[in-house]
């Protein structure tokens, strides 16, 4: 599923952001824990990608790589080069970042796909059933509504086992509805 391989092809370089707007990108700390990220993770190598609707995500390129859409963006120059915000401009290193656009990806489900890639990439010594486990408590979380647009999100992407992963969560809570309650769902 991971792309490292592909990480040595592309020069990404960090972006320094102040803490307010780095903060709001951030996984909930819960799920920042069972996915093994801490502080150092922000200071990798990242890309931005930026949503539909504006906001932006600083990411570590590990996790960016884990879907073949970003590959592809990154191998074919489908990205904007951007110097560091003017907060950082007196930092004694200048380096210029990679940043794509994601048309049709909304902040909400990026951020809930970048939550379910950075705990399987950072779940190596876990068994099959935490990380099934995991996966459960994580869905859990979100309505039909939020679940369609992680779906949504995870098909632009690419992210093949978030697609199966959601695509089986909606078939089992649309399994004991009417049509008329699933019309009232959406």
């Amino acid at each position: 599923m991971s792309c490292k391989k592909g990480m040595q092809e592309h020069d990404s370089h960090n972006k320094h952001t102040d803490s307010s707007d780095s903060s709001s990108n951030r996984m909930s700390p819960k799920f920042e824990e069972e996915a093994g990220v801490s502080e150092d993770d922000f200071s990798k190598e990242q890309i931005i990608v930026e949503c539909y609707d504006g906001k932006e995500f600083e990411i570590p390129l590990e996790i960016a790589m884990m879907s073949p859409v970003v590959v592809d963006m990154l191998k074919n120059n489908e990205y904007e080069e951007e110097l560091p915000d003017s907060s950082n401009m007196f930092s004694p290193v200048t380096k210029v970042c990679k940043k794509i656009f994601l048309k049709d990806v909304p902040s909400f489900g990026l951020s809930r796909v970048l939550q379910y890639c950075k705990y399987h990439e950072n779940c190596a010594g876990k068994s099959m059933r935490e990380k099934d486990f995991w996966d459960a408590e994580f869905l859990d979380q979100g309505d039909v509504y939020s679940i369609c647009v992680l779906a949504k999100a995870a098909y632009y992407l690419d992210v093949k086992p978030l697609i199966d992963l959601t695509c089986r969560e909606l078939a089992s809570r649309l399994k004991k509805k009417s049509p008329k309650e699933m019309i009232d769902l959406f």
